[in-house]
């Protein structure tokens, strides 16, 4: 969500995020990146199965995971 962070105060607010997940993938990380001060709660994450992405607009996809590596 990098060009769609989230800032300042807010109520609890649903986050959407579509990605092609490799048929390779033997799991899945997820995890928040706070920059500053502050605190970031979860509730009732979901994960879902999508069988036709492309009513998702304005969203960036790629074919399989990239920088692995993270030297990106």
């Amino acid at each position: 969500m990098h060009d769609r962070a989230i800032k300042g105060n807010t109520e609890w607010t649903k986050y959407e995020i579509v990605l092609n997940v490799s048929v390779r993938a033997t799991g899945i990380s997820f995890g928040a990146l706070l920059d500053g001060t502050g605190k970031i709660w979860f509730d009732n994450i979901q994960f879902e199965v999508i069988a036709d992405p492309s009513g998702f607009k304005n969203t960036k996809r790629q074919a399989d995971p990239a920088n692995l590596n993270f030297e990106e």
